[in-house]
């Protein structure tokens, strides 16, 4: 905008950068360069004194026009009807005589499109400051909803533009405002208003909570958890130094901290009422109460501290709320000064203030809802109290107070964990070294057999509970150990300390996986090299016969695969089943796995049960490259598992031609068959891979060859309704039996 400017008049955009910079102003002088424009479209002499009346009056029912019709971008139906205002007339008269005019690119049903979205909230602010008398009701309606926000910024700026201090607030140049004397500080905007009823609405908006009876809904789960800065609050109070605290305006007969409520300016609103706690009881009603309670203990507005005592909260009768994305029933016995005293505003899960100041670490917050008696041992629905919270959190000084004033330490969560579970879970060492001094159980174990230590290791964090008695060895319910986890989550450097602190390196789980199996199943390499340094049991197998060597081959972890050959693993160990690691290796399509175990020795003629070899399940399985490897290196290309199949026969029955073609021409027997007669053609028929049979029978394969019940490759792929493959072999002279 400020570009267009300066191309259409250079002297206005002069003009503009020479004084304090109003948003408005460029609204204004572009809207009045699309005038000019117009105008002199249209051969109008603006310099004609004759016209100039005439122009500026018909300017001014334009801009009325494209005022109204702004509306309709702006507002929703509701507050449109309570305009009253003639938008087919507007639109019309826009349509027939000021499309030109350029501010309207067009109309979608009936709603205007402007040039910018921007243009549409200045008219409707500049339609409001021209017709403050006649427009108060709407004004007072829909000034401080934060869906309008663009258009009270515009608004404010037009009352305010002759003071200095209005436009600093608004443009949040806080330090600006200390430079200026007291009669700019104290001057008031064209409706009474002062620079403090301004900065009272535009803080940080907190969205106020819906409280009904037995209900209380935070409505706004992306809210924002950051606080007001200190900036705006230094800002606050120093303007409160410099005007009337309870100063109505003209506008809405309101004082700033009407401003500040209406806005949700929740820290603006903190600090004007320390001026007023003789009055709390008469200017709170329960719900702004409950609200400034909230957000003071999740934000850590120190301020709430002074203002609510035990006494003031009786005063103004708190019921029951409960803060739910759900509803909730109120339960029918409650006692409502307890309840008051616990200050217990609740989640769905039963979090109270408290629990929330906790989390957030807002020691000054905690400290003033204990000393009003607050239950401090309190669970939620998960049985975390608000000295798990703290912990979990890692706010030391919080926890510290906590136990203090008699939070219980070794007070367990529904899931069997204590505060000391949860310090050790997020690796907060200065609440861990607090909490073990203050007499925290160390080997303390969850419901699912965690420690502490346990914890610690899972997350990589500092094992310091090994300096203080935490048992190294002690297992979780499926038997891991802290190493185990260790080694899972690829924790190097614990898993060197804990095997340098006593860690029973080849300790087995319930079934049988040791922290090398565990690792080397992960892929985690450094943590494999580390454990087999240490001397970990390089062969040890699961109760299915897996080896580390063998786990690490059917996930194609190449590096570990040659780390443990290198150390000398058992490298045709099979399992229960009879597959050895160069055999998962060639079935998963891992060649360099494949490539590195038969290097070191591995057979690769080697069968499982059922007869298979490695290059049966690779060529079953689609690998070439792997089929390919095998071939070259001596597998046997023609050997036939339990039921007779061959390597090709495997391929041509799953389609995989590119095998086919390899093992043909390596001199695979092409009309081999199964124990069922079934030749590598037959299978393919039957299944209807066209190319594969094309492949078999341009290698020559018998295109007429029966199986043990007298079936040709033709009456095969006729009984599967393969069109294309019988339509191949006709025209290759098969012959039905």
């Amino acid at each position: 905008m400020l570009t267009e400017l300066f191309r259409q008049n250079n002297e206005k955009y002069m003009k503009l950068m020479d004084n304090t910079f109003l948003l408005t102003d460029l609204y204004d002088y572009f809207i009045s360069e699309k005038f000019n424009i117009f105008y002199d479209k249209m051969k109008i002499d603006l310099q004609n004194p004759h016209l100039a009346s005439r122009i500026h009056e018909e300017k001014r029912k334009v801009l009325d026009t494209y005022e109204r019709v702004a509306f309709k971008v702006v507002f929703h139906d509701e507050i449109l009807q309570q305009l009253n205002i003639n938008f087919e007339k507007h639109i019309k008269k826009i349509v027939k005589k000021y499309a030109s005019l350029g501010l309207v690119k067009e109309f979608q049903n009936d709603v205007p499109l402007f040039l910018h979205g921007s243009f549409a909230k200045y008219l409707v602010a500049t339609y409001f400051y021209k017709n403050i008398g006649q427009s108060k009701d709407v004004i007072a309606n829909i000034l401080f909803d934060g869906e309008y926000n663009n258009v009270r910024f515009f608004f404010d700026m037009l009352l305010s533009k002759n003071s200095k201090a209005h436009i600093a607030v608004l443009y949040k140049n806080y330090e600006l405002l200390k430079t200026y004397d007291d009669s700019s500080l104290t001057l008031k905007d064209e409706c009474g208003r002062s620079a403090l009823h301004l900065i009272s609405s535009w803080g940080k908006r907190h969205p106020r909570v819906n409280i009904t009876a037995a209900y209380l809904v935070h409505e706004n789960p992306n809210f924002d958890k950051k606080s007001e800065s200190e900036a705006y609050i230094e800002a606050v109070t120093f303007l409160q130094l410099k005007n009337d605290a309870d100063e109505c305006d003209t506008l809405l007969n309101a004082t700033p901290l009407s401003y500040a409520r209406k806005s949700e300016s929740l820290g603006a609103e903190l600090k004007l009422l320390q001026t007023k706690k003789n009055e709390l009881s008469q200017l709170c009603v329960h719900d702004d109460i409950v609200n400034i309670l909230y957000y003071s203990a999740l934000l850590g507005y120190d301020d709430v501290c002074t203002l609510f005592t035990a006494e003031t909260l009786k005063k103004c009768e708190v019921p029951r709320i409960i803060v739910a994305a759900d509803e909730m029933p109120m339960t029918d016995n409650f006692d409502l000064e307890e309840y008051v005293l616990n200050a217990c505003v609740q989640f769905v899960c039963s979090v109270t203030l408290l629990y929330i100041a906790c989390q957030s670490g807002h020691e000054k917050i905690v400290q003033y809802l204990t000393k009003l008696g607050v239950e401090i041992n309190r669970g939620n629905i998960n049985g975390w109290t608000p000295l798990h919270v703290a912990s979990l959190n890692g706010h030391e000084e919080v926890v510290e107070y906590l136990a203090t004033v008699g939070a219980e330490i070794n007070l367990v969560a529904n899931d069997g964990c204590t505060p000391l579970h949860m310090a050790s879970n997020n690796g907060h060492k200065k609440v861990v070294e607090f909490l073990t001094t203050a007499g925290a159980e160390i080997n303390r174990t969850a419901n699912n057999g965690c420690t502490p230590l346990y914890m610690a290791s899972f997350n990589g964090h500092e094992i310091y509970l090994t300096t203080v008695g935490a048992e190294i060895n002690r297992t979780d319910n499926e038997g891991y150990t802290p190493l185990h986890i260790a080694s899972q989550n690829d924790h190097q450097k614990i898993v060197e300390d804990l095997a340098t602190n006593g860690a029973e390196i080849n300790r087995a789980d319930i079934d049988n996986w040791t922290p090398l199996y565990v690792a080397c199943l992960h892929g985690h390499e450094k943590v494999v090299e580390c454990l087999v340094t240490l001397g970990a049991e390089i062969n040890s197998a699961t109760d299915d016969g897996y080896t580390p060597l063998y786990v690490a081959s059917i996930n194609g972890h190449e590096k570990i695969v040659e780390c443990l050959t290198t150390a000398g693993a058992d490298i045709n160990r099979a399992d229960t089943d009879g597959h050895t690691p160069l055999y998962v290796a060639s079935q998963n399509g891992h060649r360099k796995v494949v490539e590195d175990l038969v290097t070191h020795g591995a057979e690769i003629n080697c069968a499982e049960k059922d007869g298979w070899t490695p290059l049966h399940v690779a060529s079953w399985k689609g690998h070439e490259k792997v089929v390919e490897y095998l071939a070259r290196v001596g597998a046997e290309i023609n050997r036939v598992q339990n039921d007779g199949a061959t390597p090709l026969y495997l391929a041509s029955k799953n389609g995989h031609v590119k095998v086919v073609e390899h093992l043909t021409t390596a001199g695979a027997q092409i009309d081999r068959a199964d124990d069922l007669g079934i030749t590598p053609l037959g299978t393919a028929s039957f299944f209807g891979h066209e190319t594969v049979v094309e492949c078999l029978v341009t290698a020559g394969a018998e295109i007429n060859r029966v199986d043990n019940i007298g079936l040709t490759p033709l009456d095969i792929a006729s009984t599967g309704d393969h069109k294309k493959v019988v339509e191949y072999l006709r025209t290759m002279s098969a012959e039905r039996n």
